[in-house]
């Protein structure tokens, strides 16, 4: 994660689920105030599951209620863009 401006800009990689979410969670969770906006890049995000979309979803919600911009998820690819939880999150991807 590193941060430019008022972007936070995340790279994920791997797999996002019940074992890697709650790290994922923490440190969004330690620079969401800082920022207005967070783009995540998911190029080699290779899996998400519903503990890793909960993250995102909460870290979309808290940007809403504070009068952030939206999180914007970059690059999906087919394999991921096709879990059918990340119908839920098609709104936000690019």
């Amino acid at each position: 994660m590193e941060t430019e401006g008022e972007v936070l800009n995340v790279k994920l990689t791997g797999e996002l689920d019940g074992m890697t979410s709650p790290e994922f969670e923490e440190k969004l969770e330690s620079k969401q105030a800082e920022v207005n906006k967070i783009v995540i890049e998911a190029s080699e995000l290779e899996y998400v599951s519903s503990a890793g979309l909960r993250v995102i979803l909460a870290t979309q919600q808290y940007m809403e209620e504070n009068g952030k911009e939206t999180v914007q998820i970059v690059n999906v690819t087919e394999d991921v863009a096709e879990i059918p939880l990340m119908y839920s999150l098609h709104h936000l991807c690019q």
